[in-house]
């Protein structure tokens, strides 16, 4: 401990009763001087009295402060025990506390954080939980096709995430899968309320289909002018199909327009 101020060093016979000063120490009250190092019962000593005339040793005895810790979960739990209080000569290891959706950052007081509390630390100690919403990642493999402009990358797991639609020319959308293999039961629909991890999605597309489109018959025509007109004189051709290869998607509705006129004793095909 230290003293403050003046205090009397020596005495003599002839001096008056000399009062002893009162010493501090930081994390510990001072609880009084004794004339035993052991502080044995009946050796505490609060003043020398007027004509002594002998040396005194006095002892200084100290009594520890223990400090409150106090904490502020602010909406998480901790599930073991932990420190209430300390003392200046206890090192403490804050708490871990857990909050579903939520990381730990650390305990804040007067704006700085904590993790423990270090030896020689004093004071009652009041300690609120930081925490910071966890965020989930979504990564898209769209196998070539087109992502929309805007869509969500990043979910808490707190509401719903309905998925983008791409695109891809000539094929269609067969929604987002879990796997690079597209088993049935790994589709993704939605992310759902409580899902919380990050998500790697493959995009599924069917390929397009080609469709052949045929017409057979027997055709009398001649060509005039670069257009190909049925010949009603009697001039015959042989029997001949013709077939159009076309791709297209998996579901499409297909119309070919095609008309037949009559000018004079000519129809055009």
């Amino acid at each position: 401990g230290t003293i403050n101020g003046e205090y009397e060093r020596y005495f003599t016979v002839d001096s008056s009763d000399i009062s002893l000063p009162t010493p501090t120490r930081t994390g510990y009250n001072f609880s009084g001087w004794y004339t035993t190092s052991t502080f044995d019962e009946g050796t505490e000593i609060s003043f020398i009295p007027a004509g002594s005339s002998e040396d005194v040793y006095v002892y200084a005895k100290w009594d520890i402060i223990i400090y409150n810790i106090n904490y502020e979960f602010n909406g998480g739990t901790i599930s073991e025990s932990y420190a209430t209080t300390y003392t200046i000569e206890d090192s403490i290891t804050l708490p871990a506390p857990t909050k579903d959706g939520y990381d730990f950052i650390g305990w804040y007081e007067n704006a700085t954080i904590f993790a423990e509390i270090l030896v020689g630390s004093t004071g009652d100690r009041q300690f609120t939980a930081a925490w910071a919403e966890q965020v989930y990642s979504i990564t898209y493999n769209s196998n070539d096709g087109i992502m929309p402009e805007s869509y969500v990358t990043n979910f808490s797991g707190e509401v719903e995430v309905i998925l983008p639609t791409p695109t891809k020319d000539g094929y269609s959308f067969d929604g987002w899968y879990a796997s690079e293999t597209f088993e049935s039961y790994q589709k993704v629909e939605t992310i759902p309320v409580g899902f919380k991890q990050d998500l790697t999605l493959y995009a599924k597309w069917n390929p397009p289909i080609p469709w052949t489109v045929s017409s057979t018959g027997t055709y009398y025509f001649e060509q005039s002018d670069n257009t190909w007109i049925s010949n009603n004189q009697g001039q015959r051709s042989t029997s001949a199909t013709t077939t159009w290869t076309i791709t297209l998607p998996e579901s499409v509705n297909v119309s070919i327009p095609w008309s037949v006129s009559s000018e004079s004793r000519y129809d055009k095909l």
